[in-house]
């Protein structure tokens, strides 16, 4: 009540301060910069290059990321595993469905999800056999509910396989290619699982697909990926979270070095920062140590479109070269030989060396890219024999040109991320 008969008695002192309030804040309101209101600005300042590497002030606004943001789903569509319905997760209910045993074979799991992007569920059987392989067979089904439901994907005789169902609801597999660099020559007690495979629902096609994952280094598959993503929510490879300490790995691998070359300079030209989903990084040889050679052009994206996920690298370009075919694509497939197109700085008509990688990033065939530009540029066109370890289907790979010229500072790599036959 006192506060009542105070307001009543000083009712227009109090309605001049809140007038006097209100016109101040307003006034701040049109003082305080945008960037201070809204965060800073989405802009991202280019450094002058350096020895060794030179970083940017990076934006926080994250970047777009297309290929690799999680997808939006149809409605009703959840992304990732699900609970199965009562009694299709127990194994033994798909004993009588698939002809298992028990003895020779049997049900290892059951996983399900909206595998085919429909609100139904979908169901991933694993089956195991006793065999000295330890093979796995992969089933998807439909219709999980009924008594017969409907298969839709079979995948046998996995070596040593493994299988999962991934944040975008596609199937990914895990394998051992006996015949591998990795592999060869040992006992299946010492096998490694090194090949990995994903598979997709195309409701155009009516069936399951093989798609490659659009990074390349430091993981070349989904499955691989996922894993890397997994470790660092242990504090194991956190380099991968780290743009520039990524692309100094890739360069470390695949780039020419030597004692007697300088080097290389990295430059992060946008991106990178905690929570931008890509960024940029120029590789370059330093020219008597004043200015830069060619540049490598390395373009990095955030796994699945998420700003606390592991870097990958997904396009190598350059301005100066490039691989016009193949193209870079989730449905790219080679086939022995492949011909590869492209365009680059000649060296007595040699643009470079054309590597098919495999999925070990083993060299598994090469030829030299001979165009007719003398020390000039110039178009080149070479037919790119391989021979394929894994005979058992479609594995991911990437097709390179490297690219050593006359002297140390011209050279530059450029790749494509490709499906290879075998």
């Amino acid at each position: 009540m006192k506060a009542r008969k105070y307001f009543e008695q000083h009712r227009l002192s109090v309605i001049v301060g809140v007038v006097i309030a209100l016109i101040l804040v307003v006034g701040l309101a049109i003082i305080i910069p945008l960037g201070l209101r809204s965060g800073p600005p989405a802009t991202t300042q280019t450094p002058t290059p350096t020895t060794g590497v030179a970083t940017p002030t990076a934006s926080p606004v994250p970047s777009a990321s297309p290929g690799e943001n999680t997808p939006t789903p149809e409605p009703g569509v959840i992304l990732g595993p699900q609970a199965c319905p009562a009694g299709i997760g127990n194994p033994k209910h798909w004993d009588a469905i698939i002809g298992t045993d028990n003895v020779e074979s049997f049900v290892q799991s059951v996983s399900c999800a909206n595998i085919m992007g429909d609100p139904s569920l979908q169901a991933m059987v694993l089956v195991r056999h006793t065999n000295a392989g330890a093979t796995l067979d992969v089933y998807v089904f439909k219709n999980i509910s009924s008594a017969k439901p409907t298969r839709t994907l079979l995948l046998q005789n996995l070596a040593q396989g493994d299988a999962r169902i991934s944040g975008y609801n596609t199937v990914m597999t895990a394998e051992v290619d006996p015949n591998s660099s990795m592999n060869a020559g040992k006992p299946t007690a010492a096998w490694t699982k090194d090949l990995f495979r994903e598979f997709q629902w195309d409701g155009k096609a009516g069936s399951f697909v093989q798609v490659a994952f659009p990074g390349m280094y430091p993981d070349l598959t989904r499955w691989q990926a996922e894993v890397a993503q997994n470790k660092t929510l242990l504090q194991q490879d956190t380099w991968k979270l780290d743009v520039v300490k990524t692309a100094q790995h890739f360069v470390a691998q695949f780039l020419p070095s030597a004692p007697t070359i300088p080097p290389i300079q990295l430059q992060l030209v946008s991106g990178g920062g905690a929570r931008d989903l890509t960024a940029q990084v120029n590789a370059a040889f330093p020219i008597d140590g004043t200015k830069l050679g060619p540049v490598t052009k390395i373009t990095l994206k955030r796994l699945e479109g998420n700003v606390n996920g592991v870097w990958e690298v997904t396009a190598i370009r350059a301005d100066w070269m490039y691989i016009s075919s193949p193209k870079s694509g989730p449905a790219t497939h080679i086939s022995n030989p492949v011909t590869v197109i492209g365009y680059g700085s000649q060296f007595e008509s040699q643009v470079g060396t054309v590597y098919i990688l495999d999925h070990l990033y083993s060299s598994i065939g090469h030829a030299y890219g001979m165009g007719s530009a003398g020390f000039g540029s110039g178009p080149f066109t070479v037919a790119v024999p391989y021979v394929s370890s894994y005979q058992g289907g479609v594995q991911e790979g990437i097709v390179e040109l490297v690219h050593t010229g006359g002297a140390s500072f011209d050279s530059g790599v450029v790749m494509v991320k490709v499906l290879v036959n075998p």
